[in-house]
């Protein structure tokens, strides 16, 4: 019994070292990804090359995250000329406790910029963006990195994203993109939760379900 305790004794200091260290790098890695959260960057979407049809597979995939003028978001490899991409990063959400980067922000593409929120309308599940009372009346949160990556951009724990094809008839399709060419491939992103892939839209409108990823402001 004498020498349990003696070794025992002897194990205590080492013991407490080893929680220690695993504290220590477990505080390092969370001011890491603390800090990747920080840094500013674009969005882009990827979706499953098997899905959907080749067309809309291509207009989907790589593209980015753009801030429409009518407060919506889209992707798209060919933005209208009133679009400006997404240009943010997570911040604190006062919906959430203290010391959190449970938000999402972005500079808008008003006259002079602001920093808008992001958010999920409610109503429609829509990917929007705007101030205060919209991020109030709404869904802010949380946003958040994938647990094993970087770059994978969750909602509420959740991939639920979806891109839905914005009809020919819509305003954003009636402007002229760059060389006078008109605008192509627009999608609007929802968030569709519970419910499926339907949102209750047409049948015969594209969707895809997607991934946004965080992508780097210099690429």
């Amino acid at each position: 019994m004498v020498i349990g305790v003696a070794m025992m004794s002897a194990m205590i200091p080492t013991i407490y070292g080893l929680n220690e260290a695993s504290r220590g790098a477990q505080d390092s890695e969370q001011k890491r990804k603390d800090n990747v959260r920080k840094t500013p960057f674009h969005i882009q979407s990827t979706c499953d090359l098997l899905a959907g049809e080749e067309d809309e597979r291509a207009q989907v995939h790589n593209a980015r995250l753009y801030l429409g003028s009518d407060h919506k978001m889209y992707v798209t490899k060919r933005p209208s000329p009133s679009m400006t991409p997404f240009n943010g990063h997570f911040f604190k959400n006062p919906d959430f406790e203290d010391d959190n980067l449970a938000g999402l922000v972005t500079a808008s593409n008003e006259q002079p910029p602001q920093v808008r929120w992001v958010y999920v309308d409610v109503q429609t599940r829509e990917l929007k963006w705007g101030g205060r009372e919209e991020r109030e009346a709404n869904l802010s949160g949380p946003f958040d990195l994938a647990p094993d990556d970087d770059e994978s951009i969750i909602l509420d724990e959740s991939f639920k994203w979806i891109a839905i094809r914005v009809s020919d008839s819509e305003p954003h399709m009636q402007e002229e993109g760059p060389d006078d060419e008109v605008v192509l491939g627009l999608w609007r992103v929802y968030y569709y939760g519970e419910d499926g892939l339907g949102l209750g839209k047409p049948v015969d409108k594209g969707k895809l379900a997607i991934v946004l990823r965080k992508t780097s402001v210099d690429s």
